[in-house]
């Protein structure tokens, strides 16, 4: 039986300028077990980049994550 290697729940990615918010995911979720492929598709600008890079914790500084982002159940999100 193969385990849950990535697990997001509700995950939203924000930044914010002096005159408002700007979201950049908006509530995404999704399970990878072990020995599936997940292919990420999109238009330009819908997210995909920011998503990886928060499983990655490599987001900028000015990034507000909320949600759970959990690798091998450890989560990453602090």
């Amino acid at each position: 039986m193969s385990h849950t290697i990535l697990e997001i729940k509700n995950l939203s990615i924000s930044y914010r300028n002096k005159f408002e918010l700007f979201h950049a995911v908006k509530n995404v979720s999704l399970s990878l077990k072990e020995g599936e492929i997940l292919g990420l598709i999109g238009e330009s600008g819908s997210g995909k980049t920011q998503l990886s890079m928060a499983c990655l914790g490599l987001n900028h500084d000015k990034a507000e994550l909320s949600g759970s982002i959990k690798i091998c159940g450890d989560e990453i999100i602090g």
